[in-house]
């Protein structure tokens, strides 16, 4: 397996948006909790991550959904760009694997929304594009781009590069630690995957 570059990479400076007192993204329309570039993420939107996350065992943090949602088209067109597309059916192996993995009576035997499949198809595309020095440097070029570009609910925090590389190291090593290294289980531990700060969030968003 090619070593991850990301590990040779030091942490990039970035400019933090100042977000404190910003009026709600969308204009002021309600519901939407952030904008990026074109696209508006609502309460809805998140509501349908949440579902998608509960599914495949993953505890409440709505850092995490928001950030597979910024993420989302982005990173499906970049892994798939690089030749890295998966089927509907591929996606439904990989979220029974998940499930499975967990061994979580709450969640075997749920009937998994479309919602688990596309949580299934962001976290497995940024891991496998982790894992591809070209994916790397396409998937740290978004992650910059949304730093500066999006607007975010202060109820949610920055979102912010170093919090997303901060993340990416955690999730790596916790890998290792539990010998998830090899096989279909390693892409259950990406499902952390942050660009939030957890101590910068309130209690209800980063689910501690």
């Amino acid at each position: 397996m090619t070593a991850n570059p990301l590990r040779s990479l030091p942490l990039i400076a970035v400019a933090l948006l100042a977000l404190a007192g910003c009026a709600v993204p969308g204009k002021g329309e309600p519901g939407v909790v952030a904008v990026y570039h074109d696209r508006e993420i609502t309460d809805a939107d998140i509501t349908a991550i949440r579902l998608g996350m509960n599914e495949l065992c993953s505890g409440p943090n709505s850092g995490e959904d928001l950030t597979l949602l910024l993420l989302g088209p982005e990173v499906v067109a970049l892994a798939e760009d690089l030749g890295y597309g998966m089927t509907d059916e591929q996606l439904a192996t990989q979220a029974e694997i998940w499930v499975s993995y967990e061994n979580d009576p709450l969640c075997l035997n749920t009937e998994l929304t479309t919602g688990a499949l596309e949580v299934v198809r962001v976290v497995q595309y940024v891991a496998i594009l982790m894992h591809e020095v070209d994916g790397t440097l396409a998937l740290i070029e978004l992650v910059t781009d949304i730093d500066e570009n999006a607007t975010v609910s202060p109820r949610y925090g920055d979102f912010t590069l170093e919090s997303f590389i901060d993340t990416i190291r955690v999730i790596e090593q916790d890998i290792s630690d539990n010998t998830l290294v090899y096989g279909p289980a390693q892409f259950v531990a990406w499902k952390e995957i942050n660009g939030f700060s957890v101590t910068d969030q309130p209690d209800w968003i980063s689910g501690e």
